[in-house]
């Protein structure tokens, strides 16, 4: 624990002198604003927005939170990665398996934390705690995905940009394809968002619960998938 607690410290650090990782890191809370003060005013001259109240803002604050901190310690494991640092962690005392435990545990317990920061300032918009509770935990496990797909796809933090972007467009369209009556808008659902988006279109509470549970299903099958390739590609 100490080991990992001296990682920490490290990453911290690191946080607080890269400007791109601070302003990944305050993402979810530039958005909490937009939505407490921002959105209110501009909605007069937006015909076609939904009000301010509506649970769909509440959904997109809470995906957004754990995507961007996935993002965040993608860059981290990509400057890592850029450095030969894998090596170097698995000849000292926290060896590589505790190097790869704390890269999972960090963007989940990070997430955890600034989702419910962000819940109870913005507000649970008369969504129960039952499902507010799936919610975050199924948005959760997404840090991971992000994470892994930076250090699996990406070589350096250049590309880590890049992909980034790229991961934005992809998780936006499959947030927004559970909206769209066609057929082949049903290919959303193979990516996290999609479950998790339509969850907040409904006011069932099993049926929300149900939504949640098959968004996380679905990241804790890609984190498999991303893992394997992952340590094939530190170990290798």
């Amino acid at each position: 624990m100490n080991r990992m607690l001296t990682l920490w410290r490290v990453d911290r650090k690191q946080m607080m002198r890269d400007p791109i990782l601070l302003l990944t890191l305050a993402a979810p809370l530039l958005l909490l604003m937009f939505l407490k003060v921002g959105l209110p005013l501009a909605l007069p001259y937006l015909p076609f927005a939904m009000p301010a109240e509506h649970p769909l803002y509440l959904g997109a604050l809470i995906l957004m939170t754990p995507l961007m901190i996935g993002m965040l310690t993608g860059f981290l494991v990509l400057e890592e990665k850029g450095q030969g640092l894998y090596r170097y962690y698995a000849i000292t005392p926290l060896q590589a398996h505790g190097y790869f435990i704390f890269r999972m545990l960090l963007p989940i317990l990070l997430s955890i934390v600034l989702s419910i920061v962000v819940v109870i300032i913005y507000g649970t918009q008369n969504v129960s705690w039952i499902v507010l509770t799936a919610a975050i935990l199924s948005a959760t496990a997404q840090a991971p995905v992000v994470m892994l797909v930076l250090a699996v796809f990406a070589r350096n933090k250049v590309e880590g940009l890049a992909c980034s972007k790229l991961i934005n467009l992809v998780l936006l369209l499959s947030a927004v394809f559970p909206f769209i009556d066609a057929w082949w808008a049903w290919g959303a659902y193979v990516l996290p968002p999609a479950w998790f988006m339509a969850s907040f279109t409904f006011q069932d509470v099993a049926l929300q619960i149900s939504l949640c549970a098959g968004s996380l299903l679905t990241s804790l099958l890609w984190i498999v998938y991303l893992w394997g390739k992952f340590l094939k590609k530190a170990e290798g």
